[in-house]
């Protein structure tokens, strides 16, 4: 209708997300770079862009940063959409907070909680297969 303000799903996004990965992992890894240094038109530096989304910079986290984006309105209060991966796995998992107070506090949590539950799914099934 006239006048609303468009609205995403957590689902939508993470379809969104699957797209990209899948055909433009490019600009996923953009997406994923903690900043980037913007040059004028003859090649002179011109200034740094920095990625808002905190966790590019936490060390330490259990599955690998591929790339993610934030955003923030009145509205939808903070919002992060990331796209993350196990490095001995593979495949990506993408995840999504919306709606937030503090979306990188709630998304490290989501990125924990998915780490344990990969590694208890491997653990499961390396015990139905008798490995040790």
């Amino acid at each position: 209708a006239a006048g609303r303000a468009p609205v995403s799903t957590a689902r939508a996004l993470v379809r969104l997300a699957r797209v990209l990965v899948e055909e433009y992992p490019e600009l996923i890894a953009i997406m994923g770079t903690e900043r980037r240094e913007v040059r004028s038109p003859e090649g002179k530096p011109h200034h740094t862009a920095f990625n808002t989304n905190g966790l590019l910079r936490e060390q330490g986290l259990p599955l690998e940063i591929v790339g993610g984006k934030t955003g923030l309105t009145p509205q939808a209060g903070e919002c992060l959409l990331l796209v993350v991966r196990d490095p001995e796995r593979g495949g990506y998992i993408v995840a999504v907070v919306l709606g937030s107070g503090d979306r990188l506090a709630e998304m490290k949590k989501l990125i924990e909680e998915a780490s344990g539950a990969l590694n208890r799914a491997e653990a499961a099934a390396e015990s139905r297969a008798g490995v040790m």
